[in-house]
């Protein structure tokens, strides 16, 4: 691995777990291989197959697959498994830094604090942590660099009401009222008795007086 030659790395680790399936840093290593080498699929079996305990390898397998998922929008999914990564080792602070981006990209300003807070207890705040603390994710997040990841979480599943959330307040704050009402009404399509759906909608439609 460290001389790049995976290809040889790949068969040490396919030795090791064929004589110990269950070997976790092989489990780890072998994963990362495949997703580096394009197959999520694979990456994401390997580290399904290490258990929760013992703590620091569960929460790096937690961490490696919600990861993953966020690559592939799965955005909720992604949220389940780097929260059980953060519960499994609070001092482990690759997830809680993966999921405080998560909020900022999806606007989530009481999840922000609270994700500051656990960073807090382990080291310093940097200087944009410091400026999240104190102010709306809107005032620091790029709104254009953010849709297309937001549109893609939204396209990946049609029922992430919070990502759909982010992304009707991403065009909301460059201007494109009309985007942000259509992507509520079709986020009513498939949620029609989703409350903050609804109320966004409403304050939208108030604004146009309408």
């Amino acid at each position: 691995v460290d001389r790049q030659d995976n290809a040889t790395a790949i068969r040490c680790f396919d030795a090791i777990l064929s004589r110990d399936a269950h070997h976790a840093q092989a489990l780890l290593f072998r994963g990362q291989l495949a997703r580096e080498a394009g197959d999520t699929a694979l990456a994401e079996s390997l580290w399904k197959r290490i258990p929760d305990e013992p703590a620091a390898e569960g929460s790096k397998a937690r961490y490696l697959e919600g990861a993953l998922l966020l690559d592939l929008g799965l955005a909720r999914k992604a949220e389940r498994a780097l929260a059980q990564a953060i519960a499994l080792n609070p001092r482990y602070l690759p997830p809680r830094e993966m999921l405080l981006r998560l909020f900022v990209l999806q606007r989530r300003p009481i999840e922000i604090r609270r994700q500051l807070l656990g960073l807090r207890e382990h080291r310093a705040w940097s200087l944009e942590e410091q400026l999240l603390f104190s102010m709306a994710p809107s005032e620091i997040e790029d709104a254009a660099a953010s849709q297309p990841i937001l549109e893609k979480m939204v396209a990946a599943d049609p029922n992430d009401v919070v990502s759909r959330l982010g992304l009707a307040q991403v065009h909301a704050s460059q201007g494109h009222d009309d985007e942000a009402v259509a992507a509520l009404k079709a986020g009513l399509r498939d949620n029609p008795r989703n409350p903050s759906l609804s109320g966004l909608l409403a304050t939208h439609l108030l604004q146009r007086s309408d």
